[in-house]
């Protein structure tokens, strides 16, 4: 059959190009999570976007958790005492 432009596929095409500066923002919100319930939020908050930006997603978690791998805070001293 042969594809026929209506005013809807108008509106999906301007939401479409309308979207790109959407993920830009989006993007700088991500690489702006300090922590992962804040990367959580976010990807929930955005999830019609999770092809687009799942890379990004990724890429913030594995910054987040190697902050946390190398803060010597989020370590037990087993029972020592800082004294």
């Amino acid at each position: 059959p042969e594809f026929v432009i209506t005013s809807g596929t108008g509106k999906r095409i301007k939401n479409w190009c309308n979207s790109v500066g959407d993920l830009d923002k989006i993007r700088q919100e991500i690489k702006e999570c300090s922590n992962l319930e804040q990367l959580r939020l976010l990807y929930t908050k955005h999830i019609n976007l999770k092809k687009a930006l799942n890379n990004d997603f990724l890429n913030q978690q594995e910054c987040i958790n190697t902050k946390q791998l190398s803060n010597p805070n989020n370590f037990s001293q087993n029972g020592t005492t800082n004294s």
